[in-house]
């Protein structure tokens, strides 16, 4: 079956894999062209969509992040 992966999303984009079920849950399968890589739950999609909405979501999380990082590093002060 051939699934659209955002595992890595943010590092390598969204990529289509040909898996099959793991046989561990309903929710993870693994990968029949990469070795001993498996994806659970959210990390894998059946459609283009969902997918796309899936990375857009962990790109606005981490810009988040991000920013509140530079606001934290922005407030320090050096008084010696």
């Amino acid at each position: 079956m051939k699934v659209f992966v955002t595992k890595y999303a943010l590092t390598e984009g969204v990529y289509v894999d040909d898996v099959e079920p793991s046989g561990v849950c309903e929710s993870m399968v693994s990968s029949k062209t990469r070795d001993l890589t498996n994806y659970h739950g959210k990390d894998w999609h059946t459609d283009r969509d969902s997918a796309l909405r899936r990375a857009e979501t962990m790109r606005a999380k981490k810009i988040r992040s991000l920013e509140n990082s530079i606001a934290r590093l922005k407030g320090i002060r050096f008084d010696c």
